[in-house]
């Protein structure tokens, strides 16, 4: 009988320990970001009273903020008190994924890195300007973004950005944001993408390409993972809907003689939803996600200038699914280290369902995939080898 007093109030006093709330007056940021950025995106206010669980949840929000590589809070009576080390004003981003595919999507792969400096702005903006190289842009290209937190005195903010290939065209993005609570946010996306090719052969043969595609989407997300790179626990989940238009433009010429001419244009609506879970388990953890999108798509096409848009109308479907390992070789991102790395392996399915004129086709693919993630306060390095096989 004492025995089983001894652990119910054991038991009550942990529980009460986990929930110890703190009535905070006064919240202190220790970095050199703006305090607007840090107080909008936190999603905290004085004079109210947190749990740990809702410190820990604004820490980690502050964490996933592009800039930010460290962060960690005491309280001091009535006071939160937030440690922050961010990144430096001189970074690096490289993103590479090497991958063997038998009988898989065209996608074989991409290299991508970037060198940029970051300036603070004391009004609650933030501006960098990068230099890099991608083989998905197929050139090199520079890129201006500016953002902006704490729109109006609320937790509004915006990043709108604009690269230029030195191929020519100007490729912009843009998201809007707004943190709902600790856990949930709302944002809206948007991108514009042009590229171009001209090929010669002989004498007189002349090939030109263009395409243009527009993207947006609104999404409400639930996030309550602790690192945006090296996440160890919490989950995230993503609803989204949103809208592509795409316009391809072919021409084969030979002299004065058309050869090939082709024109489309694309309109898809869509739904999209995700989900990602971590279980901790030591210095690793372990990892599950899911994505699919639904696809409502109308096609308009024609092969000469002169002929109407044929109009036909097709539905696609992609979904993936992948569970794997995490493992870091240093103690918590809670932790200010020199340097952050992380190995990865995962196994997944994906599926692709196309239906057009009432015919629908599948393929399946199986994907085995393992990475190595580092990162320190001068950007990250991200190297992923994959194996692609349908099935």
């Amino acid at each position: 009988m004492r025995r089983c007093l001894a652990v119910i109030l054991l038991t009550t006093s942990l529980s009460v320990i986990a929930q110890t709330r703190h009535p905070i007056s006064k919240i202190e940021f220790h970095s050199r970001i703006p305090t607007s950025i840090l107080l909008t995106q936190s999603a905290l206010s004085e004079n109210r009273t947190y749990t740990d669980a809702d410190l820990d949840l604004a820490a980690a929000r502050l964490r996933r903020l592009p800039f930010v590589y460290y962060v960690n809070y005491t309280i001091d009576g009535t006071t939160a008190i937030f440690e922050i080390a961010d990144e430096y004003r001189g970074f690096f981003h490289v993103d590479t994924l090497a991958r063997q595919s038998t009988g898989g999507p065209g996608d074989n792969g991409f290299l991508s890195g970037e060198l940029g400096g970051r300036y603070y702005l004391p009004w609650g903006g933030t501006a960098q300007a990068t230099y890099g190289a991608s083989s998905v842009i197929g050139s090199s290209a520079y890129t201006f973004q500016y953002s902006q937190y704490g729109l109006a005195r609320t937790r509004l903010y915006f990043i709108v950005d604009a690269s230029r290939p030195r191929s020519g065209g100007t490729q912009p993005h843009y998201e809007i944001g707004y943190p709902l609570t600790l856990r949930q946010s709302i944002t809206l996306t948007g991108s514009r993408r042009q590229s171009s090719d001209s090929e010669s052969s002989g004498i007189n043969n002349h090939f030109t390409s263009d395409s243009v595609q527009h993207d947006m989407e609104l999404a409400w997300q639930w996030n309550t993972t602790n690192d945006p790179l090296f996440a160890t626990r919490g989950a995230a989940f993503l609803v989204g809907r949103g809208r592509t238009k795409e316009e391809n433009h072919a021409l084969s010429v030979s002299g004065t003689r058309v050869i090939f001419s082709n024109d489309s244009k694309t309109d898809s609506d869509y739904w999209h939803a995700g989900v990602g879970k971590f279980w901790p388990v030591g210095r690793g953890a372990f990892t599950a996600n899911a994505d699919a999108k639904w696809f409502d798509e109308t096609r308009h096409s024609r092969s000469r200038s002169t002929d109407p848009f044929a109009v036909t109308g097709q539905n696609e479907r992609t979904t993936s699914a992948t569970a794997g390992w995490v493992h870091d070789f240093f103690k918590s991102v809670s932790e200010l280290t020199a340097s952050r790395r992380r190995v990865e392996l995962a196994i997944g399915i994906q599926t692709y369902d196309f239906k057009a004129r009432g015919i629908t086709t599948r393929q399946n693919f199986k994907n085995m995939q393992a990475g190595y993630a580092f990162r320190n306060r001068w950007g990250n390095v991200h190297f992923v080898l994959s194996y692609l096989e349908r099935y």
